[in-house]
Formats: structure tokens, sequence, C-alpha cells
């Protein structure tokens, strides 16, 4: 078996801006490891990785705020055909106020994905891969939440999933057709009532993807 691992810590920003106003851009910092194997000739591979940066400081109205996230996977792969799974839990301490309480509360985000890709023939493969996003695993129809977290995109109300599947066509060395589709859910968890609703909203996409490998 192979096996690795990294332990880092580094500031969890650019270098752009360092002051006391934008605290989170420069003074603190973020910790991670991640720690890797492959077993039975190197057809499995498992990874866990692990961070956690604090990334705002206590104010009159929330908390002290943190991220930790917490993530695994395996995969399973051969020449003819790979599986594999990965899933994350995070941890966003004082991430939302909710707003019947009008107290500050931890948000804990879960997602994973499974995939798979593999050869049908010499000339024609396949792969197809699902992902699934809860931004808030506490979440409350009941109640109204306000975003606390520097994450500008984070809506705890919004659930997401993705799915993609197609064939890969290789008529010549190099040479790629993919005939695929992309299919995008957000799912709204707030009461149809609520200001702002957005009833189920997808997109579904028919694609083709041409590329050429260069190099090889």
């Amino acid at each position: 078996k192979n096996y690795g691992y990294n332990v880092m810590v580094g500031s969890n920003t650019g270098a752009s801006i360092l002051s006391a106003a934008a605290a989170n851009t420069g003074f603190f910092k973020a910790f991670y490891g991640d720690v890797y194997a492959k077993f039975l000739n190197q057809t499995v591979v498992v990874d866990l990785y692990a961070d956690y940066m604090k990334t705002a400081s206590r104010s009159a109205a929330v908390g002290a705020q943190a991220r930790n996230m917490v993530k695994g996977f395996v995969a399973y792969t051969t020449p003819k055909i790979t599986f594999g799974l990965e899933a994350y839990t995070q941890k966003i301490a004082n991430g939302v106020t909710n707003g019947t309480t009008h107290l500050a509360e931890d948000a804990t985000v879960n997602a994973f994905s499974v995939y798979t890709h593999g050869t049908i023939n010499p000339k024609l493969g396949f792969f197809a891969r699902y992902d699934g996003y809860n931004p808030d695993t506490d979440y409350s129809e009941a109640d109204t939440y306000t975003n606390n977290t520097n994450l500008s995109s984070y809506n705890a109300a919004t659930k997401e999933r993705f799915v993609t599947a197609g064939l890969d066509f290789t008529p010549t060395k190099n040479v790629h057709f993919e005939p695929n589709v992309w299919f995008i859910q957000y799912q709204d968890q707030r009461p149809s009532t609520a200001t702002g609703y957005v009833p189920d909203s997808h997109v579904l996409v028919y694609r083709l993807t041409f590329y050429f490998t260069f190099g090889k």
C-alpha cells in the first residue's frame, strides 16, 4: 500500500488586505491536514481531510465565527471502471441568526458526491456524477434566518442537486466527442408564503462536448 499525509498552517486569505477593519483577510490562520492511502494494488484510494479557520472576532451582536470541515473520499479504480464517493460536513460557528429567537446559531453544511466512469469498448466510454448539498441540517421552515458569514454566496435556505451523465466517443487518439446532460436543481426550504420564496427551480441542459488532448 501507499500512504502519505500533509499538515499545513497558513493565512486563510490573500495578501491584498491587512487591516483590523477586515480581520478575515489577514490576521487569522487556517489549519488543515490531509491523510491518504492506496490499497489492494493501488485500486482502492482513501483520503481524509480536515481544516479549521477562525473567520471573525466576536461582535456586539454575534459571537466569534469559525469554520471547520471534515471530508472523506474513497474510490475504486481500474483501467476499465472507476467508482468514487466523497462527502463532507462543515460547521460554521455562529453562521446564522434565527429570526424567531434572535440568537446566533451554528450552521452545519452537509454535501456528498458519487461518480463513476469507465470504458464500454476501446472507442466508447461513459461517465456519471451526482452531487447533493444541504446548507444547514438544522434549518427549520418555521423560522427565518440571517446570514452572518462572510461567505457572500452562502444561503441557508437553498438545497442544491447536480446530476451529469454522458458518453465519451474517441474515434481516434486524443479526440473526444461527449454527448452529455446537466441537471441542476435548487430547492427553497422556506414556506411558499415567505417573501422572496422561489418555487422548485431546475435547469436541464443537453450538451455536446468536444476536446482534443495535446502532447500525448
